[in-house]
């Protein structure tokens, strides 16, 4: 029932029918459905709510822009590489979609442009993005690292992002003494030694990125509380190595806009998981629930 309420705010809204005003709902529930815009500079992103429920609708209000889909923007993992999203991209791809794959820096073919700051990796992933000349709304998506850092991104680069999604999100701690993201921790020497054994960085790289994930970031955790964009948090459950409930602790304390999804393959949902992985992603132009 809750499923057809919220379909039913959705179909208002095509209509162009719905501001505030009484619905006629399942079985012989009445009450007052309202519309609201949740950014002023973004009229096209609603909030639809009745009864508790909420919902949040994408709508475009101009002729040429009503089948337009948005670009999407990838973060890679630290120790991987672009070619991760290759499988996901094409499917996209086929589909309408234009995605965009960025490396990390000190990874692949930038081995010398390391980054040991979130401040210097939020940089010199914001300068690939501006380069690109994406149009506002775009869809940023990270994984594992590539998650953690996407947050502080779309926080600086403000309405420029539409949706957030977030695979296997480490937080990092939020005072000295909490345990780092991941469920048992070893040594950060021998974990980056193990990393940059495949190749796709180096050691010294890998040390600062596990650095970053496992020391308190009051930074990282200032730019979270900034966003107020739709967010979809996609946990690997227990066969991830990272702590889950960490996780769902930061869509209840800090994410108003977010949704978990919970895909029990592991850490790599987008590899092991690809059409799991892509209904999250291609559903959301239309109706996105909580």
């Amino acid at each position: 029932m809750a499923d057809r309420i919220v379909e039913r705010l959705v179909e208002c809204v095509q209509e162009e029918a719905l501001q505030e005003r009484q619905e006629a709902w399942p079985r012989g529930l009445t009450g007052t459905a309202t519309c609201s815009c949740i950014r002023p500079e973004r009229p096209g992103l609603l909030q639809l709510a009745f009864g508790g429920r909420h919902a949040f609708y994408r709508t475009l209000h101009h002729d040429d822009e009503r089948h337009r889909v948005p670009d999407l923007v990838c973060i890679h993992a630290a120790g991987s590489s672009p070619s991760t999203w290759d499988r996901v991209a094409a499917t996209l791809t086929s589909a309408g979609w234009t995605v965009h794959t960025l490396h990390l820096p000190g990874h692949g073919p930038l081995p010398h442009r390391r980054a040991s700051t979130l401040e210097q990796f939020s940089a010199a992933l914001s300068s690939e993005i501006s380069a690109l000349n994406l149009a506002p709304g775009f869809v940023l998506a990270g994984h594992s690292f590539g998650a953690f850092l996407a947050v502080p991104l779309a926080s600086a680069l403000g309405s420029a992002v539409g949706r957030l999604v977030l695979e296997e999100l480490p937080t990092p701690p939020q005072q000295a003494g909490e345990p780092g993201p991941a469920r048992r921790q070893t040594p950060i020497a021998l974990t980056a030694a193990l990393v940059a054994s495949r190749g796709a960085c180096s050691y010294h790289q890998m040390r600062s990125v596990l650095r970053l994930l496992r020391n308190p970031s009051p930074g990282w955790w200032s730019a979270a509380d900034t966003l107020k964009i739709p967010m979809t948090l996609l946990a690997g459950g227990p066969r991830s190595h990272l702590d889950q409930q960490r996780m769902a602790d930061f869509v209840t304390n800090h994410a108003s806009f977010a949704m978990l999804r919970t895909i029990e393959v592991g850490h790599h949902i987008h590899r092991d998981a690809p059409d799991r992985w892509l209904e999250e992603i291609a559903g959301w132009p239309t109706l996105w629930r909580t």
